[in-house]
């Protein structure tokens, strides 16, 4: 049975939403669910995602402000706008900045591809602390944004565990010696609707610089689409940066459905981390 885009969108909502919590620290206001994180980095884990219309939202964005500036944090909303299209004025209106919108794409039926040898699918009782670090930082590399050696080290032990659990899978291409080239991720894999089956999302497509223009990335995607959809019932979900990408991930059996919003503050700073002229 066809699942229509707002039930896709409430779909795709309710699997965000259990994601950033895992791991977090949440704080509930009268309009917003904030995500906080033991530390600001990586900063994308600190953010907030509506889940109720306020009588007000300038008061209910407010509110929102405090819970990151008590944690010294900077605020940080992600949201789909079908789901909530009154928002982005609102925010805009309160002085927060707006990020470029992205696409909203899904992808619930494609052909079953034949299994790739060239894919390494890192899953269940595969993943390890130090294969996880070796593919980050070759993650990290290829995307020119580094990870210092302590966050790297936690963002490892937790795409371990998520392995581990099953909250994440990793379609990974090595060379020849074993060193990680190309790959994907599904991210925050569940169940959160009934109607639509499992929903995960699909993140962190990535090639070495050296190895692209080769459809790696591509075949990575397309190992662990077929691998969440085989199945039955599911969902997977992304977020095109541009138009070409989108045009990228539609020739994959992605559709869109909408906007994603990104809203960003001014930082704030906590009394017990270190400033930049701290010695």
């Amino acid at each position: 049975m066809a699942i229509d885009a707002d039930a896709q969108g409430a779909a795709i909502e309710a699997q965000f939403l259990a994601a950033m919590a895992r791991g977090a620290t949440v704080v509930e206001t009268s309009a917003f669910r904030v995500h906080l994180w033991p530390s600001s980095d990586p900063f994308y884990r600190n953010v907030a995602v509506p889940i109720r219309r306020p009588a007000d939202w300038r008061s209910a964005i407010d509110e929102m402000r405090a819970a990151f500036a008590a944690a010294g944090r900077s605020p940080r909303l992600e949201f789909l706008e079908p789901r909530w299209p009154d928002l982005a004025a609102a925010l805009d209106d309160a002085g927060l900045s707006p990020e470029m919108p992205q696409t909203v794409m899904v992808c619930t039926r494609r052909p079953r591809a034949a299994p790739d040898p060239a894919i390494q699918i890192l899953a269940s009782t595969d993943g390890s602390p130090t294969v996880a670090a070796a593919y980050l930082r070759a993650v990290q590399e290829a995307f020119e944004q580094p990870f210092d050696a302590a966050v790297l080290a936690r963002e490892a032990a937790r795409l371990a565990d998520d392995i581990r659990t099953g909250d994440c899978v990793v379609a990974a291409i090595a060379d020849d010696t074993g060193g990680f080239v190309s790959g994907a991720s599904l991210i925050g894999v569940c169940a959160p609707c009934d109607a639509v089956g499992t929903v995960a999302e699909l993140a962190g497509v990535w090639t070495a610089a050296a190895w692209r223009g080769r459809g790696l990335a591509s075949r990575a995607v397309s190992a662990l689409v077929d691998r969440l959809l085989r199945a039955g019932d599911g969902l997977v979900w992304l977020s095109a940066e541009n138009a070409r990408t989108a045009a990228l991930y539609a020739r994959q059996g992605f559709a869109p459905i909408g906007r994603q919003h990104t809203y960003v503050g001014i930082v704030s700073h906590r009394s017990d981390e270190p400033s930049a002229s701290a010695a």
